[in-house]
């Protein structure tokens, strides 16, 4: 029964993503997955994996953000 519901949910979401339109850029991600953090209650046991995808998106930025640094650098210096 219950995975029944989570099949349906998952479906309602499919659905429901499939006619949105799409974010064209990180920051939209991150607004959008913002949103999906408030609208979740803290009892919910999806809010620390929301949370979580939200500090590994930070993180991964500023590594790219780094990297993007490092090869404008190298590029200058040779």
């Amino acid at each position: 029964m219950a995975k029944d519901k989570d099949r349906e949910q998952a479906r309602l979401i499919e659905d429901w993503v499939s006619d949105w339109e799409k974010p064209k850029s990180q920051m939209e991600a991150m607004a959008i997955l913002d949103e999906l953090i408030k609208m979740t209650p803290r009892s919910d046991s999806r809010y620390d994996y929301l949370a979580l995808l939200r500090l590994q998106i930070e993180t991964d930025a500023g590594q790219l953000e780094e990297a993007n640094r490092t090869i404008e650098e190298y590029s200058e210096a040779y």
